[in-house]
C-alpha cells in the first residue's frame, strides 16, 4: 500500500519535454528498425506481445496508430542522463519491451478531445525482478518511463485503488505540455516476468484511473 508520505503531489522537472507525437514517430521508428535487431520480426503468439493492449481490450471506438519494440537503451534514451538509465534497466533485468498507441475515434462536433491509450509492456528475467522494479521504484522513476506522455514538467500523485498492492500501482499526472495541459491516468502492474503500464489521456481530456484499470484486468484474463 502507499504510505500517506507518498499520497503528496510531486513536482518533476523532466528535460525530456518533447511532445507525443514525436516520441511515438522515434518508437515507430525502433519498429521499423526491427528486422535489424536479434529480436528481428515479431512472431505469432509472442507472449510480449501478448501483454500489450489489443482492439478488444481498448474497445470498438479507437484505431490503431502506431506499434514496436524497443530495447532497455531505447528506453534510457528518451530520458536525461540516459547512460545511468541504461545502467540502472540492466541491473533490474530488463530484457526487452513493447508499446501499442491507440487514438479514441473523433464524433461529430462539438467533441471533446480524444482519448490516448498507450500501453506497454517490459520484459524481465524473473518474476522476482519484474516485481522488485514496480513495488521498489519511485513514483516518478515509473512515470518517467512512460511512452509518449511526460511534458517538461508535471505532477504525479499515486491514487489508491481497490485490490492495489505494491506490485499493483496507480497514478496520475497532470502537467503542461505544447498542446496544452496535459492529464493522465495509468496503471502499471508486475505479471509473471512481465511489467505492464497502460496509460491514458493527453491534452484537454479528463481520464480516470478506473477506465486504465479496467483495460489492465483485461489484458490479465486474456494474457494467463
Amino acid at each position: 500500500m502507499v504510505s500517506s508520505a507518498q499520497k503528496r503531489p510531486r513536482k518533476v522537472s523532466s528535460r525530456r519535454g518533447r511532445a507525443l507525437v514525436v516520441l511515438l514517430a522515434a518508437f515507430a521508428g525502433f519498429a521499423l528498425a526491427a528486422c535489424e535487431n536479434e529480436r528481428n520480426q515479431s512472431q505469432p503468439g509472442d507472449r510480449l506481445e501478448q501483454h500489450a493492449c489489443t482492439q478488444d481490450d481498448v474497445g470498438a471506438g479507437f484505431n490503431l496508430q502506431t506499434s514496436g519494440d524497443f530495447s532497455p537503451a531505447n528506453l534510457a534514451d528518451l530520458g536525461y542522463n540516459a547512460p545511468a538509465r541504461l545502467t540502472r534497466f540492466r541491473a533490474a533485468g530488463m530484457t526487452r519491451g513493447h508499446f501499442v498507441y491507440w487514438k479514441e475515434i473523433a464524433g461529430k462536433p462539438p467533441f471533446d478531445p480524444p482519448l490516448d491509450i498507450v500501453c506497454q509492456v517490459m520484459e524481465f528475467q524473473s518474476d522476482a525482478q519484474a516485481r522488485t522494479f514496480v513495488e521498489n521504484a519511485s513514483l516518478h522513476d515509473i512515470t518517467s518511463n512512460l511512452i509518449g506522455w511526460l511534458p517538461g514538467s508535471y505532477e504525479a500523485t499515486p491514487v489508491e485503488a481497490p485490490g492495489a498492492s505494491g506490485s499493483n500501482r496507480t497514478f496520475t499526472l497532470s502537467g503542461d505540455g505544447e498542446a496544452g495541459p496535459v492529464t493522465v491516468a495509468g496503471v502499471v502492474m508486475a505479471d509473471g516476468r512481465y511489467v505492464r503500464i497502460v496509460s491514458l489521456g493527453g491534452p484537454g481530456t479528463a481520464p480516470n484511473s478506473i477506465r486504465a484499470e479496467a483495460v489492465q484486468q483485461r489484458i490479465a484474463a486474456r494474457a494467463r
